[in-house]
């Protein structure tokens, strides 16, 4: 059997043992005929096609299973916007390259914009090392960049650039890292001093620099709180917008998704978040659920980083835990 339009010249055909045709009268097929002008002609039984054809092309593709497929020919212009934003890495041979592209595309920015740059493969290059921050403080030493800890719960971003004074440079003494005594969390209740007057929440979170103050990380003071404690991001602009002005850079550090929700509270006042997923996770769909709640309050993921870091744990805890 076999279904389709008339003799039109120039015809090929296709005979496989199973063709699927997105027919729904006719879904599985052993062969295809078509003309010149690539219009399908006929689909049935091989037999009845080459009966049908038999002048025509023959394309035997043998025991083989045929789908239909899609030539979509278009264009990203959104990345080809993104793209003109930012210093083009691509095939830049060294890290001293890199950094002189940057150079370069920074002298065409006006003050505080961000200066970006994508496109290196550090695998072409000699020894293969990934560019450091050290390297970039070193070429752009005036823009600063502020890591906030998002995670008041556990505190641990100062501690690990405390641990590393060779490569971070000693601390700097603490400073109040709210500019107009905004934040972006509330503590209910609100704490008291000694003095029993409320505590305001700015005074909880200080800053201190590094890397001659080109880095400032910030630390709550949990111990400044009781049992019974609350503390809760806001979805408020405020201190971010206070903050902007004193910083090229600003980094926060949220919580894991499965442990409170901060990340999406202050999606819609980042200009990008970027998803750090475990590596050898067990499904994707984590990642994917967390993006599109994201997006939904109208957050813009940047892109994914897979952590391939692994904590180990003391050994005394190791033994206690069997």
């Amino acid at each position: 059997a076999a279904s389709g339009l008339a003799h039109a010249g120039g015809e090929q055909m296709l005979v496989a043992k199973r063709i699927h045709t997105g027919d729904g009268k006719t879904p599985v097929a052993e062969a295809m005929a078509w003309d010149a002008q690539g219009r399908v002609l006929a689909i049935g039984s091989a037999q009845a096609l080459s009966a049908r054809y038999p002048d025509a092309i023959r394309h035997d593709a043998g025991d083989a299973t045929v789908v239909p497929g899609l030539v979509d020919a278009h264009a990203h212009l959104m990345n080809l916007g993104f793209a003109l934003l930012r210093a083009d890495l691509v095939d830049a041979a060294s890290k001293d390259e890199v950094i002189e592209r940057l150079q370069a595309f920074e002298a065409t920015l006006p003050e505080g914009a961000w200066l970006l740059g994508r496109g290196w493969d550090q695998n072409d290059w000699p020894g293969k090392q990934f560019p450091t921050a050290a390297d970039l403080d070193a070429a752009f030493p005036d823009r600063p960049v502020w890591l906030v800890d998002g995670d008041l719960a556990q505190q641990g971003q100062l501690e690990a650039i405390a641990a590393e004074p060779d490569r971070f440079g000693q601390l700097g003494k603490p400073a109040q890292a709210s500019p107009d005594g905004s934040s972006f969390f509330a503590v209910t209740p609100a704490p008291t001093g000694r003095d029993g007057k409320p505590i305001p929440p700015a005074r909880l979170l200080t800053a201190r620099p590094c890397l001659g103050g080109r880095l400032w990380i910030t630390r709550f003071h949990m111990e400044a709180l009781r049992s019974g404690h609350r503390v809760e991001a806001i979805g408020e602009a405020g201190y971010w917008d206070a903050l902007r002005p004193h910083a090229d850079t600003i980094v926060i550090d949220s919580p894991a998704a499965d442990r409170n929700d901060m990340a999406i509270i202050l999606a819609p006042f980042v200009d990008m978040t970027v998803l750090v997923v475990a590596a050898g996770g067990a499904t994707a769909s984590g990642p994917v659920i967390l993006r599109d709640e994201i997006e939904a309050v109208g957050g813009r993921i940047a892109g994914v980083v897979m952590n391939r870091s692994t904590d180990k744990p003391p050994k005394f805890l190791s033994r206690l835990a069997g």
